[in-house]
């Protein structure tokens, strides 16, 4: 099955898909730029085709997102060091207070950069080995 379905077979393609639960809840907008088109379907991560045609912008785009979440990481993990007062990297893992939000911050960093590295890879994988040109 071709992962870079257009809007068209993706519609009567859905229909159809919509009697398992995992439909409903499938990602429709672009990662990147959050357009209500995505065109690409699982295992591939959602991307429109604007995105999927500029490959060069699209991982600059990345690359900026890559440099502020690591930054923004590095930023928490600093603060929860001078919160524990330690110097031990390790320590700030340890961290249970309920009054802070920074662990669940750190999380949700941590995911977010965790998808945009893979993101990363995938356009950069089509850049060099393209299956279809959008």
């Amino acid at each position: 099955q071709n992962p870079f379905q257009t809007d068209s077979e993706n519609t009567n393609t859905t229909t159809a898909k919509r009697s398992t639960i995992d439909a409903y809840y499938q990602v429709k907008d672009c990662c990147v730029c959050d357009a209500n088109q995505a065109i690409t379907s699982p295992p591939a991560p959602p991307l429109c085709k604007r995105c999927l045609t500029y490959k060069q912008q699209t991982a600059v785009l990345l690359h900026q997102q890559l440099r502020y979440l690591e930054t923004r990481q590095q930023q928490m993990h600093d603060g929860c060091m001078k919160c524990c007062a330690t110097r031990c990297p390790q320590m700030t893992d340890l961290c249970v207070s309920l009054d802070c939000s920074v662990p669940f911050q750190k999380k949700n960093v941590a995911q977010t950069l965790a998808q945009t590295k893979f993101v990363l890879q995938f356009i950069e994988m089509e850049s060099v080995n393209p299956q279809i040109d959008a």
